[in-house]
């Protein structure tokens, strides 16, 4: 038999080829089927590989004078010292040093030290190869926008990281190789593994290509990008990172003479619908956090929200700012508003009980206009009379906070306690909180009550 190297294998193809062989045969995708010596120095290789069909392989060893020579013949339209060649020999290479292995083992009681020392010098020379191919290959990270232009997804790609800085040709990642649970590739570095992992399960296994959604997604999101290796499409030379939280705020666009309600987002800005949401900034390479109050359900009727022709914008816009008052919603440049400011403030305590517990809701009055504290907006549209009020939130919070401190618990938009001495002490200084300035509002559901009693009568009969 004539040996040859991995160096010798490196030297019939490029690093690209090299790698997609690598990892062909990390997948046992490669089968030798037959190895004969031709003559002393020819040594003929005949395997077969899985591509996007079974491929055969012919691969023809010469030893010659300068050194070992490869040519392998292959059935795919590549046709020559194709990656399907480089697996195959890669494949011969491992089952020889797998039986190399099991020799020494046999015979390991009659080698003299100096052989072992040369079996073992030889060995790291070629490992050394193998290993500065292996650290020299990173995983790369891509976001990018889904063939709709929805919604973003997240790629995985393979590149050798070159010593000047910057990658090599970068390949799109082997499911075969990167979901192998019994192996996992030796290019994957520590903080790879969990985000494989995390992506697997979206991904169901299935493809290197994942919509990011829901709390996997966030959090697949975020590992990615803290590893600086992560990019928007294929613009590798500047690494997406984190940037400060926003809010989500809605606006009506105007386009060709009709409105559709949107997102307000900075120009070249993508919504990403993982939980929490995220943003992505395309132009600035940045990714951050978004608050808002909407479901992912509200978020998604709101990417399918219909085109409004001209003639029924104003009306329809109204409309909705008036039976959605807590959806802030900035209006199309069309729509003309008197804005309000400075209006007089007096807070409303609402007491009232629903299914049987108490509870008390706090409003505001801006001269003839009547507002709940929550949600609390900057501005607030009356679209029956096309007036913007600006609120003072200043104020608001002052009383909010009074509220607060007589032991009330917030929930939702009401105060509530279950501690009758917290209520019966409430109602006992309602006459104080309206010379502050409180309007009281009691509906006819509201019962609570305490009364003084100056005598109680008990009688006790025995049983």
């Amino acid at each position: 038999m004539i040996n040859f190297s991995l160096s010798d294998l490196r030297h019939i193809c490029d690093s690209s080829t090299f790698f997609s062989a690598y990892d062909s045969n990390e997948a046992s995708l490669s089968e030798v089927q037959s190895v004969e010596m031709v003559s002393d120095e020819i040594m003929l290789i005949n395997a077969r590989t899985q591509g996007k069909k079974l491929y055969k392989q012919a691969i023809n060893i010469y030893a010659q004078e300068e050194g070992i020579k490869i040519i392998g013949k292959c059935s795919c339209e590549v046709g020559r010292n194709c990656k399907h060649v480089v697996s195959a020999a890669l494949c011969y290479l491992d089952k020889e040093a797998l039986k190399e292995q099991n020799k020494e083992l046999r015979v390991s009681s009659c080698k003299d030290e100096k052989h072992d020392w040369l079996q073992s010098l030889k060995k790291s020379f070629e490992e050394a190869v193998e290993k500065e191919f292996l650290t020299s290959t990173i995983v790369l990270y891509e976001l990018h926008l889904c063939k709709l232009g929805k919604e973003v997804e997240l790629s995985i790609f393979t590149a050798r990281e070159l010593k000047n800085g910057g990658y090599g040709k970068v390949n799109r990642g082997r499911t075969n190789s990167l979901f192998n649970s019994f192996k996992k590739p030796d290019y994957l570095r520590e903080n790879d593994k969990g985000i494989i992992e995390i992506f697997q399960v979206l991904s169901k296994g299935k493809k290197t290509t994942t919509r990011l959604h829901g709390k996997l997604g966030a959090m697949l999101l975020k590992g990615a990008i803290e590893t600086g290796r992560c990019f928007w499409q294929k613009g590798h030379k500047n690494a997406l990172c984190f940037a400060d939280d926003k809010n989500l705020e809605l606006e009506w666009k105007e386009e060709d003479k009709r409105a559709c309600l949107d997102f307000c987002l900075d120009e070249k800005t993508y919504l990403i619908q993982s939980d929490p949401l995220y943003y992505v900034n395309t132009k600035e390479k940045t990714v951050g956090y978004l608050h808002s109050m909407l479901t992912h359900e509200q978020i998604n009727l709101i990417l399918k929200a219909p085109k409004i022709e001209q003639d029924e914008v104003e009306d329809f816009v109204l409309d909705m700012a008036k039976s959605l008052p807590q959806l802030l919603v900035k209006l199309p440049q069309s729509i003309q508003l008197e804005t309000k400011e400075n209006s007089e403030i007096r807070p409303l305590l609402h007491l009232s009980n629903l299914e049987g517990q108490n509870r008390l809701t706090l409003g505001f009055k801006y001269d003839d206009i009547y507002l709940k504290y929550t949600p609390q907006h900057s501005s607030f549209i009356d679209a029956s009379r096309k007036i913007k009020l600006e609120r003072n939130l200043e104020i608001e919070n002052f009383y909010n906070e009074k509220i607060f401190r007589l032991g009330f618990e917030k929930k939702n938009a009401f105060f509530i306690t279950k501690e009758m001495h917290l209520w019966k002490h409430f109602l006992e200084g309602l006459d104080e909180l309206e010379k502050e300035g409180f309007e009281i509002i009691k509906e006819s559901s509201f019962k609570l009550n305490f009364s003084h009693v100056n005598k109680v009568d008990v009688k006790v009969e025995q049983s």
